[in-house]
C-alpha cells in the first residue's frame, strides 16, 4: 500500500507539473497576447488585413487601397483576437492603420471590431 500512495502521489505532482509548463510555454495561452512571426509572409495574416481594409471601405469613400500586415498580435479569447498593423494607400500615400479582428473558424466567421490610423 505505500508503494501505491507514493505512486500515486509521484504521478499526480508530476501531471501538475506537466500541466503548468505547457500553460506557461505556450505563446498562445487564454487571454495572453504574443507576437505573430513572419507576419509578411503568412497567408491567413495578410488575407485578414485585406479583410479588414475592404470591411473598412464598404462604409468610407475615398476607399484604402491594401498593401501589407506589418505587423501582428493574436490573442486566444472566444476564437482568435487579432491585432493588425496595416499598411494601406489613401489617395496614394502609405499610410499606417491599427485594426482588431477577431476569428471563430468553428463559426466561420470573422469580425472586424475596429480600425483607426495608427500612431506607429
Amino acid at each position: 500500500m505505500a508503494f501505491s500512495a507514493s505512486f500515486s502521489r509521484s504521478f499526480s505532482l508530476f501531471v501538475i507539473f506537466s500541466l503548468l509548463s505547457l500553460h506557461f510555454s505556450s505563446p498562445l495561452r487564454l487571454g495572453g497576447r504574443a507576437e505573430i512571426p513572419n507576419v509578411k509572409s503568412s497567408t491567413e495574416v495578410q488575407d485578414l488585413g485585406k479583410f479588414c481594409v475592404e470591411t473598412y471601405n464598404q462604409d468610407h469613400h475615398p476607399q484604402l487601397d491594401f498593401n501589407e500586415v506589418v505587423k501582428g498580435e493574436r490573442q486566444v479569447v472566444s476564437g482568435i483576437k487579432y491585432y493588425l498593423l496595416i499598411e494601406a494607400k489613401d489617395g496614394g500615400v502609405l499610410k499606417k492603420f491599427d485594426a482588431v479582428v477577431v476569428v471563430q473558424a468553428w463559426r466561420h466567421s470573422k469580425q472586424m471590431l475596429s480600425f483607426s490610423p495608427s500612431t506607429d
